[in-house]
């Protein structure tokens, strides 16, 4: 952030007062940084002059305002907003300038980075003026900010939902500028969510509208936007070409957006990394004011050189990505340092600082690989935990099944990661732990809402179940309606049900604290209590369990007895898993056909249960991927000796899963309840 110390001189007019209009005269006169400076004595010294506030006054401050934010000027904007909040309370203004000075509080909350009180403070701004202000292009930049917020957020779901009402919006007002970067913003986002057939859709068409249009910023947006498809399509020609067609539109102050991307389809695209930072260190040059641009450029000229195998220098860049965002306060240049989990809480850009701490951890977990330095790995380890805490956080936001989905997805490879760390330490219990955290987020939260809802009232709950039905009924509408009209005002019907519903909720949270705690529950029971659950549930008997983890480089068991645990790690093609359900599905109605079921479930036998030396007895296996009978399984390819022989097998969806039955006993509702991950 740029913070200056203003020295003023103004040799004519001291601290003598004038009327409005005699500084209005002045202004006029000076232009960039001299004007901006003029006003702000301008402005002080007509409120300590107790002039009339009129609209000269409020055009001074606007202005104050606007070259503050664009400039990043961060204690200007500060005290512009301390004021914008008194005025509201002690004058009254017309509808438009009263959403001027609510927009510049909701700039502020942006700017100090509190991107989660802004979401919520835009979508009051959006309730209060959407449907009495005349000038529908300040609603269109309101609803501009909230896809913004979303998309930096990560909830992607949330953003959707926005640019589908703002662009019927646009639509609905004739206002073609916002409708071509409404539909840009929608393709953006559905390339993120990789919706590829709705992206180029919604981006052919924003280009088609756009051929009349004369504004660069939109063309840049929609070229960049461009790149982004063909960067997804691995097609660096036509990405790099679109990249730098934005990039030659623009003046050089402002061209380090489009370095960043074109460095990144030279890093992602062509693994040329000395092209890539030839671009990122230009970006670094030019860039003036942005530092969240900044810290990502820092994390890309990281990741270029971890790829280098330049671990020591890449670990150093990635800190530099954490010192150089200065509002979360953290000044400790030596990478074995992080911030404390709490600095991101309330703090927006959770998606980009996950990124940056996975690529950091796993730069140190190369490193130990390619050192056998043991202090690497614990460093990797402090940081991977870092990066769950943001997890845990990203999920309470979150509230779309998309966004749920999207980042279960996202954050599969951190815990594959964190398991060969845990692994590498031989510390059981953290491998235990993120076994149990990568398993299916959506139906683990689900598991959570359900317990929470027995804490409800009958009445709550019953208004609870309205919501969803109506938004169900809304959907199905949406589904089956083929006019383009009517379509977008059963979204906007659908996206204010879904803003009553998240308020309804928000208040039983309020309400009911032990609701609240039970559905935001992240804790992930210990291996200790694992073992103390075998132990007390199976007295007298042999009991294991056995927890898999299937991932993209390497896969995990995990065997658990009352008194010890051990974890291997192997090689292992999931898909062979269905390949075993299909065989058992056929009729095996021939020798052949018998013959090879038993050999594929003894060669399945001979990597997933063999190999972990599984006492007979009982057996809780908690699987990953495909459902697979394990009772089927062959310990021989030549002859039927099932598993079911030796131990007696049962399954659960986690370990989390068989200590919350056992400790909440009201969790389960009266209803029978069925889950699939």
């Amino acid at each position: 952030m740029i913070f200056l110390v203003f020295l003023f001189r103004f040799n004519s007019y001291g601290r003598k007062c004038f009327s409005t209009s005699k500084y209005e005269s002045e202004i006029s006169k000076k232009v960039g940084f001299e004007r901006f400076e003029f006003q702000l004595k301008a402005k002080e010294q007509i409120e300590n002059c107790n002039l009339t506030q009129d609209s000269i006054y409020l055009n001074i401050f606007f202005e104050i305002s606007e070259y503050s934010y664009y400039q990043n000027i961060l204690n200007i904007h500060n005290d512009v907003t301390r004021t914008a909040t008194q005025l509201l309370k002690i004058h009254k203004f017309s509808n438009l300038n009263r959403l001027r000075l609510y927009l510049i509080i909701s700039q502020s909350l942006g700017m100090n980075n509190r991107n989660i009180q802004k979401l919520k403070f835009l979508k009051n701004i959006l309730a209060k003026f959407e449907n009495i202000i005349i000038d529908k292009e300040k609603i269109c930049g309101v609803y501009e900010e909230l896809i913004a917020v979303s998309i930096q957020q990560g909830d992607y779901e949330n953003a959707l939902n926005f640019s589908l009402r703002a662009l019927a919006f646009s639509q609905n007002n004739h206002i073609a500028n916002f409708e071509i970067q409404f539909k840009s913003l929608q393709s953006k986002i559905q390339i993120l969510i990789g919706d590829e057939d709705g992206a180029i859709f919604n981006l052919n068409s924003a280009i088609q509208l756009a051929q009349k249009t004369n504004s660069i910023d939109l063309k840049v947006s929609l070229l960049r936007t461009k790149g982004y498809y063909y960067s997804r399509q691995k097609d660096f020609l036509k990405s790099l070409k679109a990249f730098e067609e934005a990039k030659f539109m623009l003046p050089k102050e402002q061209t380090p957006l489009m370095d960043l991307d074109i460095g990144y389809v030279n890093y992602n695209l062509l693994a040329n990394y000395d092209e890539a930072l030839k671009y990122y260190f230009s970006a670094l040059e030019n860039n003036t004011k942005d530092q969240y641009l900044e810290s990502r450029l820092f994390d890309n000229i990281g990741a270029c050189f971890w790829k280098k195998k330049d671990y020591k220098t890449a670990l150093k860049y990635y800190q530099n990505g954490l010192t150089s965002f200065k509002l979360i306060n953290f000044e400790k240049n030596d990478p074995i340092f992080l911030p404390t989990s709490e600095k991101f809480k309330n703090l927006g850009l959770k998606d980009f600082f996950l990124t940056l701490f996975e690529d950091k951890a796993i730069c140190w977990l190369d490193y130990y690989k390619a050192t056998t330095t043991k202090s690497h790995l614990v460093h990797a380890l402090e940081t991977y935990e870092l990066a769950d805490n943001l997890v845990d956080y990203m999920r309470q936001e979150h509230t779309g099944t998309l966004s749920k989905y999207f980042w279960r997805n996202k954050t599969r490879s951190l815990y594959e990661n964190a398991i060969e760390t845990s692994y590498l330490l031989k510390d059981y219990e953290k491998a235990y732990y993120y076994m149990e955290k990568s398993r299916a987020v959506m139906l683990n939260d689900k598991l959570n809402e359900l317990g929470a809802k027995q804490k409800l009232n009958e009445a709550d709950q019953e208004k609870e179940r309205e919501y969803q039905r109506k938004i169900i009924e809304l959907n199905t509408k949406i589904e089956a309606e083929t006019k383009a009209v009517a379509k977008e005002k059963l979204n906007s019907q659908l996206f204010d049900l879904q803003e009553q519903q998240e308020r309804f909720v928000k208040s039983l949270e309020t309400k009911y604290p032990a609701y609240y705690q039970l559905k935001y529950n992240t804790q992930i029971g210990t291996l200790k209590q694992m073992q103390a659950y075998l132990k007390s549930n199976f007295k007298g008997q042999t009991a294991s369990m056995v927890s898999y983890f299937f991932g993209d480089s390497a896969s995990y068991g995990m065997v658990i007895s009352p008194t010890k645990a051990e974890i291997k790690q192997f090689k292992y093609d999931a898909a062979q898993n269905q390949a075993f359900v299909n065989l058992l599905a056929g009729n095996q109605g021939t020798k052949t056909e018998f013959a090879q079921l038993l050999s594929s479930g003894s060669n399945i036998y001979e990597k997933l249960i063999k190999p972990l030396n599984i006492p007979k007895g009982h057996l809780i296996i908690s699987q990953d991927g495909v459902f697979l009978p394990f009772e089927a399984l062959s310990t021989s390819a030549n002859n039927a000796h099932y598993l079911l022989n030796d131990y007696a097998i049962s399954y659960t969806y986690s370990g989390q899963f068989l200590l919350k039955k056992q400790k909440e006993t009201k969790f389960w509702p009266n209803q029978t309840f069925v889950g699939f991950a």
